[in-house]
């Protein structure tokens, strides 16, 4: 059985594509899926679906051949059917912050935000990753990620 990892954010460009693309990465025996809106572009991923019951029919197919399945999908975060939900917290005031994006942070087990840290998130990737050095890693990706997304607001505060 794969152990399914879903991507969500506060809004566009805060970092779902880098982060499922690098846990791809990272992650023996891995697939990325992404579930939204629009159509499928150049160079970016051929799994791509507008219709969620056609990704829940390719994460099912996927999960007989696929040790780690990445979603990217806010929608799939809150169906709760992931084994880990990752959210990315965005900058106020640079973010356009979704009208779901405090339901997406209560429901996540890994939040990236302002006030994270690596101590929480190991508590909650123990549960499904039985090595520290993936889980270290995983630990490092993402706080690159928040490094990323916060290092201006911290310089200023």
């Amino acid at each position: 059985m794969s152990l399914i990892w879903t991507i969500c954010g506060a809004g566009r460009g805060v970092g779902k594509t880098t982060v499922a693309l690098k846990l791809c990465e990272l992650l023996p025996e891995s697939i990325y899926v992404k579930h939204g809106h629009g159509i499928l572009k150049s160079g970016k991923s051929e799994n791509f679906f507008n219709n969620l019951k056609e990704l829940q029919s390719f994460i099912e197919s996927s999960e007989r051949t696929c040790k780690h399945i990445i979603v990217e999908s806010n929608v799939f975060a809150k169906l709760c059917r992931s084994d880990i939900i990752i959210y990315l917290d965005g900058i106020v005031g640079k973010t356009h912050f979704r009208n779901d994006a405090g339901k997406l942070m209560a429901i996540a087990d890994i939040n990236i935000d302002m006030d994270s840290d690596t101590v929480s998130w190991k508590k909650a990737l123990a549960s499904i990753i039985n090595s520290e050095i993936t889980s270290n890693a995983i630990c490092d990706l993402l706080l690159s990620q928040k490094q990323y997304l916060f290092s201006d607001k911290k310089s200023k505060a």
